[in-house]
């Protein structure tokens, strides 16, 4: 027999399938996210909103017609914090501003780090709702135990298609290890 013919040992085989695995796994943490933010940050799929718009956009109130936004919160699988919103859902004319408050704790013995990633459905109004102040634009930092009211001012503008009448603006809130990590050593 060959040494290309020999049957592989087990333990070759074995160490071969965990660093495929592990390989795997990386590109999905390392690489998919930052590849699914992009893509959906060119083609505006995926329900995520924009960046912040400024509080001076003023925009006129269409007081004919009212639009019903529901919030809602979910914590990532390794994200063990309360998070959620303190109001549920609101009514709104388009074009008028409105701020609903959320709300999280630290109920771990750690001091961990959280970002809160937002997703609107339906995922055509992403160009219609605008935040003028969100956490989820900044990294929440918290000590054990800490708990925090983070406000999200936002408008819908008139300019949304009359068939919507409601709209689903949720959160899902992911752990950051790595940076809550660097900043206790940073007050080291």
């Amino acid at each position: 027999m060959t040494d290309e013919t020999k049957p592989k040992s087990h333990a070759k085989v074995v160490t071969q399938l965990v660093l495929i695995t592990v390989g795997m796994v990386a590109f999905v943490f390392i690489g998919l996210v930052p590849m699914y933010y992009w893509i959906c940050e060119i083609t505006g799929i995926g329900g995520r909103t924009t960046s912040a718009t400024s509080a001076a956009y003023v925009m006129e109130v269409d007081e004919s017609r009212s639009l019903r936004v529901n919030f809602l919160a979910s914590n990532q699988a390794d994200m063990p914090w309360e998070f959620r919103a303190m109001t549920s859902t609101v009514n709104v004319h388009p074009g008028e501003q409105a701020t609903v408050m959320f709300y999280i704790k630290n109920t771990t013995r750690q001091t961990m780090t959280a970002q809160a990633v937002p997703s609107l459905s339906p995922f055509y109004v992403t160009e219609y709702f605008h935040k003028i102040e969100c956490f989820c634009f900044e990294q929440q930092t918290l000590e054990p135990g800490e708990s925090m009211e983070m406000p999200m001012h936002f408008f819908v503008d008139n300019r949304v298609p009359e068939q919507i009448t409601s709209i689903a603006l949720s959160y899902s809130l992911f752990n950051l290890p790595d940076v809550a990590k660097s900043r206790v050593k940073e007050k080291l």
